[in-house]
């Protein structure tokens, strides 16, 4: 159980959400990751973390068809 754990919390597995993703001020070469009309201008890391709870996104929450069955095959 400790190996499954110490995979669960891979890093590489993370995903990060920076705040030139959602700025709608950036170009594609500055970051941007989403359709400008979907991206709010200066997003600060807070509001981006409080959209995040708000929509029950889970610290440390991994995709729901991943299983640890199938992530301890790899």
């Amino acid at each position: 159980l400790a190996c499954a754990i110490y995979y669960f919390m891979d890093q590489d597995k993370f995903i990060c959400i920076h705040p030139a993703y959602l700025n709608n001020k950036k170009t594609i070469a500055e970051g941007i990751q989403i359709q400008t009309d979907k991206a709010v201008e200066n997003p600060t890391a807070t509001e981006i973390q409080d959209v995040c709870l708000n929509v029950h996104i889970e610290k440390n929450k991994m995709y729901s068809r991943e299983s640890i069955s199938t992530l301890l095959e790899d």
